[in-house]
């Protein structure tokens, strides 16, 4: 369609509307030679249908005055646009034809591959439904573009399955670091603890305790004699000995919130369920 060759618009000067296409159709067969483009089938399908708004993102700018156009031209109802920019994620690739690659080639499990940045891949992956509807609205319908963090994106799931995950912990089966509570008991000792610290209503669990504990190798780093650590929902460990083996003695007594290093720990024994 020949619009205005003097346009400063690209998009308003000579537009593809129709491209010729001689490969039979799956459902029409060969009673259609020419199909037309999206461009022109938007505006006419948009018109008719009763759509109100159009919701386009901003990479469609300069095409917003032969959407309109194409309206005016074919005395169609007009329909108005609203713009708004693209959701980046930093390092990702958002891209649905590039994301179609991986699938094509199975270099994924298939679109909802946990590592994808999907709906059905982040749902897969843990991302709780009403949180995820929550962090899309809360971005809003701007026109700028914004290169996301993944950290913001998972640190609203956490707001949601705070209140009901029960709590656990597990320790790297390999690089970890034995600890050695030299005045606990040699024998099968429990404690009680809340499966969730915030409501007691979710019930307790038993938690085995000993003389040998499991530490994750990196936090033990930068432990000093003499340093108080927290062994969480047990209690408070005073260190005293680093080098050639951690050692310490329980605190019955010590104060959980001057202690700065709160550790992830299991008893080490050999009845823990590997996970993985």
């Amino acid at each position: 369609a020949k619009i205005d060759m003097e346009s400063d618009n690209g998009t308003m000067r000579d537009p593809v509307l129709y491209r010729q296409n001689v490969t039979p159709h799956h459902r029409s067969g060969t009673k259609y030679k020419a199909y037309p483009t999206y461009d022109l089938a938007c505006p006419i399908v948009d018109s008719i249908e009763g759509v109100t708004h159009a919701l386009r993102t901003t990479e469609y700018d300069d095409r917003n005055a032969q959407f309109m156009w194409v309206q005016k031209t074919l005395g169609l109802r007009r329909v108005r646009i609203q713009t708004f920019a693209r959701m980046n994620f930093m390092y990702t690739v958002m891209s649905k034809r590039k994301l179609a690659w991986f699938v094509e080639n199975n270099r994924v499990t298939g679109w909802d591959d946990p590592r994808f940045p999907t709906v059905r891949g982040v749902s897969r992956r843990g991302i709780d439904i009403d949180a995820l509807n929550r962090f899309m609205c809360s971005q809003g319908a701007s026109r700028r573009i914004v290169n996301m963090e993944w950290s913001k994106f998972w640190a609203e799931n956490k707001k949601d399955i705070d209140k009901y995950a029960k709590r656990f912990m597990a320790v790297d089966k390999e690089d970890n670091v034995e600890l050695t509570v030299t005045n606990a008991g040699e024998g099968v000792e429990f404690l009680s603890t809340d499966y969730l610290p915030k409501d007691p209503s979710f019930g307790k669990r038993l938690v085995r305790i000993g003389k040998k504990v499991l530490l994750e190798k990196v936090d033990t780093e930068g432990m000093e004699v003499g340093e108080n650590i927290v062994l969480i929902r047990w209690g408070v460990i005073e260190l005293t000995k680093v080098e050639g083996g951690l050692e310490g003695i329980f605190i019955p007594d010590g104060d959980i919130k001057a202690a700065k290093r709160k550790v992830s720990w299991l008893a080490g024994v050999p009845e823990n369920i590997p996970v993985i």
